[in-house]
This record gives structure tokens, C-alpha cells and sequence, in this order.
């Protein structure tokens, strides 16, 4: 692992507690972003526990991110939600917010879907869309050597290779799901774009802007897990004086919960 010890070490009593409530036979784990963990089937729900009940784990405090962890058993394939992710304009630290990856890796999942809303840059793309991150730019300006060994090691990695990703592309193929792919970029927020920012940001690439993701995508890289990401495009981000809630975010959300469920599914499904 190229995280440090002690941040390892912070959160195992939490994954002591997972373990204990929800068992250790977890397959999968999903970081739920915004309104993205009640598309889910709540028959399906076995448990659930506060995040003030896991030891070191901060609490949430933006709307749809209810703060709470779920075991989710699909086809008798136990999962587990985080619903809810911290921010780094929350004034949370960098191991606050990659905590949840953590607390996966603890307690043995196998494969981590990292999800989130954002906005979409690319005109190609429609409010609604789902979009797979293959590339990343990170505004969020933190020293990430504060957690990770060496940040160096980032330098060099390729998110585009990740054989996770490629075969849930493949099934929803199959299944005719359609979906998007580009590049994400964070920020640090807690703010939407401005104009120029928006004409900036597609200057240099990106496809999508939100305020997560990175850093857990950084430490599930570090820690060698097996991973996928993607965006739910809940506004589009335009040039011109515009208006933008996170309730509305929030109700696009609301709006593709079917799409969601099933790739959530299809995700978990898959060996």
C-alpha cells in the first residue's frame, strides 16, 4: 500500500464495525455521489449504519449525501453504499476525503464504483448523460503527499487501462445502455463556474467539472484496487448568465434513477 500507515491504521476501527454489522463476505463497494444512492432498489437493503457510528469517519454535511453506509444484496452478492462522500470545500482533509477507499480496501471488497454529479462542459453531451472518466484535471490544489508516499507515482498512471471499467462498458453495450466518455475535471467550489471558467475549462479539455473524485480515484490507484468511475451530467454548464441549484442537480438525479440502477447492478454483477 503507498498510503500511510497511520491513515491505514485511523480508519480500521471503522472497517472493524462494517465488518462486525454487515459481515465480510462484501464484493463490491459504491461511493454514491449526489441524489445517486436513492436510485437504488430498497428491497434489496439487508442494513444500513450512520456514519457517526464508524470511528473517525466525519459527518456529511450536503444535501443528497445522507451519511449513511448500506449493504446492498443483489443475486446474493452483497455490496455495500456509501451514501454520501466528503468534499474538500467542507474543510475536510485529504484523508477525510478518501476515506471511504479506504474503509473498502479494509474490509476486502473487490471492486469499487466511484460515482458523482457534475456538470457538462462538452456540448456532445446531454443533461442526463452518464459519462466514464477516462482522464482527469485536478484544480483542487492540495498536497496530496500528505497522505500518499510519493505523489510521483501518479504521474505515470493511466486511468484509460482498467479492465473493470472496460467490461462494464462492454455489457452495457450489450444491454443497450447508452453512455458517454471523457475527461473530468474538479474544482474546488463549493461554487458553480463562472463564464470565463467554463470557456477556460473546455479550452484545456474537460468534458465534465464537479468538486470530488480525484483524490479517490489517487487512492484507489495507490492501493491497487480494482475500479471504475463515472459521472452522472445532471446541468449543463453554458457561456451564457445562467442559474444553477443543487436542488436541480438533485432532481436530475431523481430523473435517471432507472439508468443508474442498472449500471449500479450491472456493476455488482459482474466477476
Amino acid at each position: 500500500m503507498k498510503i500511510r500507515k497511520e491513515f491505514i491504521e485511523k480508519y480500521k476501527p471503522a472497517s472493524e464495525i462494517l465488518i462486525k454489522e454487515f459481515g465480510s463476505n462484501i464484493n463490491t463497494a459504491i461511493i454514491a455521489g449526489s441524489g445517486i444512492a436513492e436510485s437504488i432498489d430498497t428491497n434489496k437493503i439487508v442494513a444500513e449504519i450512520d456514519y457517526d457510528e464508524l470511528s473517525n469517519l466525519p459527518k456529511t454535511s450536503v444535501s443528497g449525501h445522507s451519511g449513511k453506509a448500506v449493504l446492498y444484496t443483489l443475486d446474493n452478492i452483497n455490496s455495500i453504499i456509501f451514501s454520501g462522500r466528503f468534499h474538500y470545500y467542507e474543510g475536510r482533509s485529504i484523508d477525510e476525503i478518501c476515506s471511504l477507499v479506504i474503509l473498502s480496501k479494509l474490509i476486502g471488497v473487490e471492486k469499487l464504483v466511484i460515482t458523482n454529479a457534475a456538470g457538462s462542459l462538452n456540448p456532445q453531451h446531454k443533461t442526463g448523460d452518464i459519462m466514464f472518466i477516462e482522464d482527469y484535471i485536478d484544480f483542487l490544489f492540495y498536497k496530496s503527499n500528505h497522505i500518499f508516499f510519493d505523489e510521483n507515482d501518479f504521474l505515470v498512471q493511466n486511468i484509460k487501462n482498467n479492465e473493470f471499467q472496460s467490461n462494464i462498458k462492454l455489457e452495457l453495450t450489450k444491454n443497450q445502455i447508452p453512455y458517454k466518455e471523457g475527461v473530468y475535471a474538479a474544482v474546488t467550489g463549493p461554487n458553480y463556474e463562472t463564464r470565463a471558467e467554463i470557456r477556460m475549462l473546455r479550452k484545456i479539455g474537460a468534458d465534465a467539472v464537479g468538486m470530488s473524485t480525484v483524490p479517490e480515484i489517487k487512492a484507489a490507484i495507490s492501493l491497487n484496487m480494482n475500479y471504475l468511475t463515472f459521472s452522472l451530467l445532471t446541468n449543463s454548464a453554458k457561456e451564457v448568465i445562467q442559474s444553477v441549484s443543487h436542488s436541480e442537480v438533485i432532481e436530475t438525479a431523481k430523473n435517471s434513477f432507472e439508468k443508474i440502477r442498472s449500471i449500479i447492478e450491472i456493476c455488482i454483477k459482474n466477476n
